[in-house]
C-alpha cells in the first residue's frame, strides 16, 4: 500500500473505499495467481492455487480477463499449472515468466524457468526462450517503455534481466548502487524514470521493509529512506475498510482505480471475491 501512496503523491491527503464487483461468472477462489493490466483497461489473471468448498487445493492454468462486461475465461492450457509466477503486458501480448508447480504433495514440486507469450487477438500461447540463469519463482516483472520487460529475481543483486517483447531475446543488464538484497515475494511497480521495489522475504526468511528505485537511464539503484510499513512478503494491497485480511491476492489498475481478486487468509479461507479500490484526493 505504501507503493500506491508513493505513486499517487505523498503531499495529498487520500480517501479510499472498497466496493464489491459482481459478474455472471468469475475466477474460482484462489491465491498465488499472477495478474497484469493492459492499456485498454482490461485486467488479466492467470493460474494460482484454487480451493474448493471442502478445502482441497489444486494448481490451475486458466487465463481470465476482467473488463467492463465483467469476468470472462479466455483460455485454458498452454503454460501448465503454476503459482508465484510473474505476468506483464506489452502491446497486444501477455508474457508469463516462471513460477512454481507444487506437483504431488510432499515432493516440493518444480520451480520453473519457462516463458510464454499470449497473443490476445489470436487467443494463442507461444513458448519463448527460458529465463536465463535457471528457474525463478516468487519474482516480479514490469513492462518498461520501449517494449522491454524487466524481471527481478533472487539473483538480481548486481544485474537485472531484460526481455525484449518484439524479438523474444534476453539480455542481462548490469546495475550499480545499493541494490535490494537477494529476496522473493517482493513487489515492484514501474514509474516514469524506472522501477520501484519494496519488501519481500530474504534468504534467511526475514521480512524486508526497505524500498529501492532503479533508474533505467543509468541502471543505478537508490535506496528510498522514507519510513514505511513493517517488513512483509507477498504484499499487494492493505485492507482499508471492510475487506477481509488476506495475502497472495492480485492488485491491478482498472478504470481509474484498482482491481483486487482472491487471496488467502492462512488456514481460514481462500477468497474468490472481486473488489474495486477507489482512491481520490480528500
Amino acid at each position: 500500500m505504501r507503493l500506491l501512496l508513493f505513486a499517487l503523491g505523498t503531499t495529498t491527503a487520500l480517501r479510499a473505499s472498497w466496493s464489491p464487483i459482481t459478474s455472471k461468472i468469475q475466477p474460482s477462489p484462489r491465491s498465488g495467481a499472477a495478474a497484469t493490466a493492459t492499456t485498454d483497461g482490461s485486467v488479466y489473471l492467470f493460474g494460482g492455487y484454487e480451493e474448493d468448498e471442502a478445502g482441497a487445493r489444486t494448481v490451475v492454468d486458466d487465463l481470465w480477463r476482467y473488463d467492463a462486461d465483467g469476468w470472462t475465461r479466455v483460455a485454458t492450457g498452454g503454460p501448465g499449472p503454476r503459482l508465484c509466477s510473474a505476468l506483464a503486458a506489452v502491446g497486444g501480448e501477455l508474457f508469463l515468466f516462471g513460477g512454481w508447480d507444487p506437483e504431488t504433495e510432499g515432493t516440493g514440486g518444480s520451480i520453473l524457468d519457462d516463458v510464454w507469450a499470449y497473443d490476445i487477438a489470436a487467443g494463442r500461447w507461444e513458448s519463448c526462450a527460458p529465463v536465463p540463469g535457471g528457474p525463478a519463482s516468487r519474482h516480479v516483472c514490469c513492462a518498461l517503455a520501449g517494449g522491454d520487460v524487466l524481471v527481478h529475481t533472487h539473483r538480481s543483486e548486481t544485474s537485472v534481466l531484460l526481455f525484449d517483447a518484439a524479438t523474444r531475446e534476453w539480455r542481462e543488464q548490469a546495475t550499480s548502487g545499493p541494490a535490494p538484497s537477494s529476496r522473493g515475494l517482493h513487489v515492484a511497480a514501474a514509474v516514469d524514470a524506472g522501477v520501484v521495489v519494496f519488501g519481500g522475504a530474504d534468504k534467511s526468511g526475514a521480512m524486508c521493509a526497505d524500498a529501492f528505485v532503479l533508474g533505467v537511464a543509468t541502471w543505478t539503484w537508490r535506496a528510498l529512506g522514507a519510513t514505511g510499513p513493517a517488513g512483509r512478503a507477498g504484499a499487494a494491497a492493505a485492507p482499508l475498510d471492510a475487506t477481509s485480511p488476506r495475502n497472495a491476492l492480485v492488485l491491478c489498475p482498472s478504470g481509474g482505480g484498482f482491481l483486487v481478486h482472491g487471496g488467502w487468509r492462512p488456514f481460514v479461507e481462500t477468497y474468490g471475491d472481486t473488489l474495486a479500490l477507489d482512491v481520490s484526493s480528500s
